[in-house]
């Protein structure tokens, strides 16, 4: 311990007297282990942080799955979950749920709230125990059932964080609830999924056996008998699925997909998540390149030090020690600094993440300095420590002492050892940034494209919100039908307004689908039932989505719940349907749960295709009908577009629903262009935090490459000079270097290349548009890099064919 402490005061004071080099050093592994803690935190909240409850790698969700039409995670009927839970043997328990939204009223002002109305065993099942008040009994399974369960926000929010809340009535969608219980802090945000959002009210009255019908809108957990794995589970559930499909034939095809609740909750971001940390690892890398390369320019000048030491008495092994000390405590020292970096980046990253992102990460919100993050960050200094020191303290320990203390060993075998070595970590660097590069150039690529691409709608000047038609104005077809006509006249004589509709919802942010059947072909093979993604719109839809109508008309205000039923079809499905064939005349008829008596509709206009899924799903076979010939609209979103900005006219619009319904809550108010934008904003930011990386990643390799050849070329001083003496020629020199260093650069980048064609296949799932194997990204990140290079070894190649000769001659 005594020998440990002098080494610690003896690296302080050297560290004292070299100021400069001490605060690169330092800086260089904060920006490095900075950037590793701060991804590292997000990472083990989102991946390696278990769900919290109790056994929590039991739990399953389960789907629909119909392989044949490419769905693997399908919302179940409520009868496929009454036979499973029935039939199955590999299940300690089940439970269903309902998404629903939900007008919060009452006290304060109205909101809608994203909730679910579930089976009375949902908490039992998680393990989860309200902190205040009780659970559902099974008693509350009853469709008259008005109880409810608050999440904690929610119930810290709106209700204060009153603890006598348990009891108290509250009114949901005009309805009174009696609230029985308000769930832990960690529950909500940590209970999601990409699909179904985060509820803040859960809601009895709920049991799948009274639903008729087979609408797909439902969910379904369960959780694993003790000993039984997945594999076991799904073989069992795969038997079940293919009995249901005989007792209900309309079912064919389908059958159902179980997935442990861990990796389907961090599905969507895992990938991200391992790309980002990949990058911070070679950050890293770079970083400590550096400095090992700073650490042997630094050995080298304390040579004769070092040799004085050793012929004093020290050993070889104390000289190691002493050497590998200071790199450690350099390390410490960078991690210290990174720690505090990482805690403030990881508060801006959070910041900067949209809504949308934390909800399809849960736990992404909890990210920041734990106990397990600082062992991440203990684990990185004292590797980093080892990493960066192990090479010169070999080094020094293992040099000549003679030639160390005659001075005389620049030109040693040791010498070109050294140089070596330094080629080596020119290479590495050079390849380690061309992979970061590589990437935030795919990325960069990707976003290119995307915000070209069409999607066959003018996301520009058109502002969206989201209004729940429930409560006691809205219990039978006729009042909604009246609200939304008084609406749509009201907007659409707002000045600034260009046009105003009603729909179900806005396309990528709201779509759902229907199978249906055509006049020509009414009764295929329940496997073969063509579906379609389906809205619920009013006049003035298309103009004001800027969806441009290729056949036919759009709806108008004669097209009444008198009237005969009618539809508007995209071009995918008229291709799918009546390929070849003037598709306007033509009837359709959707397939839902009332098959029987659903109206054959005719075909009234031909719509362009919309990427109503986003980009990365492609055109989908599209059906529009009127909202006065659909009496379930109970929830619709407005689209307005505007003549300038569309926020502007929020105030007006919210002021015209008052006026109608003072009560009626407005929530999601949002541009079109932001909707639009949700799909690519995770590739959106981890574009960014690439790009800040690879940034980086260049500004440390082109250091590197600077302070090596600057090192190379000054201990090459008298062999420079002497070249010049014989008749070298300036441009010969300058040459000469720049070579050298173009041919580590070629070699770096053929290793960066091989590594970077493995490495982006983990990129592949965040690319639009853009292959993993992108020649031009691959090639222009290459001459880039190469060109950096040049330039780093050009100033100290210009400052060597500056010697003196003569100066030279005399350097040693």
């Amino acid at each position: 311990m005594t020998g440990l402490l002098q080494d610690l005061r003896y690296a302080l004071r050297q560290f004292g007297r070299n100021p400069g080099f001490t605060s690169v050093a330092v800086l260089t592994l904060a920006l490095g282990i900075a950037a590793n803690t701060t991804i590292f935190s997000a990472l083990d909240a989102v991946l390696l942080r278990r769900l919290p409850f109790p056994d929590s790698d039991r739990l399953v969700v389960l789907w629909g799955a119909n392989l044949s039409r490419g769905w693997a995670d399908n919302p179940i009927e409520p009868r496929w979950f009454v036979e499973w839970h029935k039939q199955n043997h590999v299940f300690a328990d089940m439970a269903a749920f309902e998404p629903i939204s939900l007008n919060l009223s009452g006290s304060g002002k109205p909101e809608e709230v994203a909730a679910e109305r579930t089976t009375p065993n949902l908490f039992s099942l998680l393990g989860v125990k309200p902190m205040l008040g009780r659970g559902f009994i099974s008693a509350e399974s009853k469709p008259d059932s008005r109880t409810a369960v608050l999440s904690h926000r929610l119930w810290q929010r709106r209700f204060g964080s009153d603890r006598q809340v348990a009891g108290k009535q509250i009114l949901l969608n005009g309805d009174s609830y009696t609230v029985v219980g308000v769930l832990p802090s960690d529950f909500s945000h940590r209970y999601t999924s990409p699909v179904f959002p985060s509820p803040q009210v859960w809601v009895g009255g709920f049991d799948p056996e009274s639903i008729p019908g087979d609408e797909k809108g439902y969910g379904a957990v369960a959780r694993l008998r003790s000993g039984v794995t997945l594999q076991q589970a799904q073989t069992e559930m795969d038997t079940i699925a293919r009995r249901v499909e005989q007792q209900y034939p309309e079912d064919k095809g389908w059958g159902v997909a179980l997935f442990k609740a861990q990796d389907k909750s961090v599905e969507y971001t895992r990938p991200a998540l391992l790309v980002l940390w990949v990058a911070v690892s070679l950050v890293l890398l770079i970083a400590c390149a550096n400095l090992v390369s700073l650490l042997l320019a630094r050995a080298e000048a304390r040579s004769r030090e070092i040799a004085v030491r050793a012929v004093l008495g020290a050993s070889r092994r104390r000289l190691l020690r002493q050497l590998l000390t200071e790199s450690a405590l350099l390390a410490f020292l960078g991690a210290g600094a990174g720690l505090l970096l990482a805690i403030s980046s990881t508060r801006a990253i959070l910041t900067m993440t949209p809504p949308a992102l934390l909800q399809a990460a849960p736990g992404l919100e909890d990210a920041g300095v734990n106990l397990r993050v600082l062992g991440y960050c203990s684990l990185l200094a004292t590797g980093t420590g080892l990493l960066i020191g192990l090479v010169p303290a070999w080094s020094c320990s293992r040099g000549n002492l003679n030639q160390w203390l005659n001075e005389s060993g620049k030109g040693s075998t040791q010498g070109r050892q050294r140089h070596r070595v330094r080629g080596f970590l020119v290479i590495s660097e050079f390849s380690l940034a061309l992979m970061l590069l590589v990437g935030a150039g795919l990325m960069i690529r990707t976003l290119m494209v995307l915000n070209k691409l069409d999607l066959g709608f003018d996301r520009n000047n058109v502002l969206t919100m989201k209004l729940p038609l429930l409560g006691p104005h809205f219990k039978d077809t006729p009042q909604r039908v009246e609200f939304l006509r008084q609406l749509s006249a009201r907007l659409n004589q707002l000045p600034g307004v260009r046009s105003a509709s009603v729909t179900r919802g806005v396309p990528i942010e709201d779509w759902s689908g229907w199978d249906y059947v055509t006049e020509d072909d009414p009764n295929p093979a329940a496997e073969q039932i063509p579906d379609a993604n389906y809205n619920i719109i009013g006049p003035h839809y298309f103009a004001t989505l800027g969806v441009p109508l290729q056949r036919g008309r759009d709806f108008t205000g004669e097209d009444t719940e008198t009237s005969p039923p009618v539809v508007v079809v995209s071009e995918q499905l008229a291709r799918n349907s009546w390929p070849g064939q003037n598709p306007i005349g033509k009837r359709i008829r959707i397939v839902d749960s009332a098959k029987a008596i659903a109206p054959w509709r005719v075909v009234i206009g031909v719509a362009a295709n919309v990427l109503t899924q986003g980009p990365d799903s492609g055109f989908h076979a599209e059906l529009y009908i009127p909202y006065t010939q659909a009496p379930w609209l109970a929830r619709v979103s407005l689209a307005v577009r505007t003549s300038s900005d569309p926020a502007s006219i929020a105030p007006a619009v919210r002021q015209e629903i008052a006026r109608l319904d003072k009560d009626l809550p407005v929530s999601e108010i949002k541009t079109l262009a932001q909707v639009a934008g949700e799909p690519v904003a995770q590739r959106r930011l981890v574009m960014a935090l690439l790009a800040a990386f690879a940034s980086l990643a260049l500004v440390l390799a082109a250091a590197g490459i600077y302070s090596v050849t600057s090192y190379v070329v000054m201990s090459r001083t008298r062999e420079i000079g002497l070249r010049m003496a014989m008749g070298a020629q300036r441009a010969q020199v300058v040459g000469m270097v720049l070579r050298q260093g173009l041919r580590l650069g070629l070699l770096g980048a053929a290793a960066g290349l091989a590594s970077a064609l493995g490495l982006t296949r983990f990129l592949a799932s965040q690319l639009f548009g853009v292959g993993a194997t992108d020649f031009a990204t691959f090639t222009g990140v290459t001459l880039f890099l190469l060109t950096i290079m040049l330039f780093a070894c050009y100033i100290p190649a210009r400052r060597a064919a500056r010697i003196d000769p003569m100066m030279a001659l005399r350097y040693e």
